[in-house]
């Protein structure tokens, strides 16, 4: 498959803040995180991975220190923006590692640049925003709006972490609820955005690359069964289950960050 979107394009895209980590003759791996929170997400990976694998990790736009892309955007303007910020870091070639938003981006980039990505990995999310997803987005921008932002936080992460966890982990989710509010809501909105107009339900089959899509198995989110779909419709792709909710690299982070090594490990050989 030939990449789709041209060189010429990404000098319109201002490449992404991005923390480089780990060996230089290691494996790229990209890593883009969810709605609401920063590069600052894999924080519990980084320590193992970048024994192994050479890290970027990015803030999308409008997040952590990226700032929003001017004008209506869609997913392929945020891979776009991916591929220019691996451009200025002069990377030909990553895996792409991607977490709910994140994941959408790290589809969009598989398919348009197919011949920059080694592999994929699809966590907590499904190939496309249907109607009633779109309807509680724009309800969830309208709370941020109406009700402020400890409301916001305090809906997200119940919607991110199971009970249990929340109940154990008090110092986890006091530094997510941080993250989410120091999201703008300029960003949050552009993200949004991006979540609504989200659709690839028809092109995963063009992919040929090595894939891991991770589901969890309390996320109310993304159910397992729409990750499963997602697994079902690229060839060869493999699928995990976590014993946790929407966030499972933090409330899993132990079985995630050896699941998903191992998996990109196989494409290092």
């Amino acid at each position: 498959m030939e990449d789709r979107v041209s060189v010429d394009s990404l000098r319109l895209i201002t490449p992404l803040h991005c923390s480089v980590d780990g060996p230089l003759a290691g494996v790229p791996v990209v890593l883009l995180h969810s709605i609401c929170t920063s590069s600052e997400l894999w924080s519990p990976q980084l320590p193992v991975w970048s024994e192994w694998f050479r890290i970027y990790r990015m803030d999308l736009p409008g997040h952590g220190q990226s700032a929003t892309i001017d004008g209506d955007v869609d997913v392929g303007d945020f891979a776009n923006a991916v591929a220019a910020t691996l451009d200025k870091h002069g990377v030909e070639r990553a895996v792409v590692v991607g977490i709910s938003l994140g994941a959408m981006v790290a589809q969009a980039f598989a398919l348009e640049y197919p011949t920059r990505t080694i592999g994929l990995v699809v966590a907590h999310a499904g190939a496309v925003t249907p109607p009633t997803g779109k309807v509680l987005w724009d309800e969830r921008v309208r709370a941020l709006v109406e009700q402020g932002s400890e409301a916001h936080v305090s809906a997200t992460l119940q919607r991110w972490f199971t009970e249990d966890f929340a109940r154990r982990s008090p110092l986890t989710l006091a530094w997510i609820k941080r993250l989410v509010r120091e999201t703008s809501i300029e960003g949050y909105r552009q993200a949004v955005k991006v979540i609504q107009s989200f659709d690839y339900s028809k092109r995963l089959c063009e992919l040929r690359i090595p894939t891991l899509v991770v589901a969890g198995e309390h996320d109310n989110a993304i159910q397992p069964e729409v990750s499963a779909k997602v697994a079902e419709a690229i060839e060869g792709a493999q699928l995990a289950l976590l014993d946790a909710a929407h966030i499972g690299n933090v409330e899993a982070s132990v079985q995630f960050t050896e699941i998903v090594g191992r998996f990109v490990r196989t494409l290092a050989t």
